[in-house]
């Protein structure tokens, strides 16, 4: 699914956080690029993702993101054994946290 620049901010970043770890919820790819997230809705998505069991990419560039969404990601990726490929370009975490995930 793509909701690639749709202005998705964090209160929806918090519903869809919710919605992520869902056991009915069969997505596979989700395209969150150049929306309003910043560092509150990317860690709400990653709280989201820590739990899922079905979504195997997800793209979070251009969002604003900062080291404490970094840092969720980081725990999401290393508790989640379904995700295959997170994309955080064009945020402002640190390269040597970027490394990490």
């Amino acid at each position: 699914m793509s909701l690639k620049g749709n202005n998705v901010e964090t209160i929806a970043a918090q519903q869809l956080g919710r919605l992520l770890p869902t056991r009915s919820l069969h997505l596979e790819s989700l395209d969150l690029s150049e929306n309003l997230l910043y560092d509150e809705g990317g860690r709400f998505i990653a709280e989201g993702l820590e739990k899922n069991e079905s979504l195997k990419k997800l793209y979070m560039h251009c969002n604003s993101l900062e080291k404490a969404a970094g840092l969720a990601f980081k725990q999401a990726v290393e508790r989640n054994r379904v995700i295959l490929s997170l994309g955080l370009s064009d945020n402002h975490i640190d390269l040597s946290l970027l490394d990490e995930i």
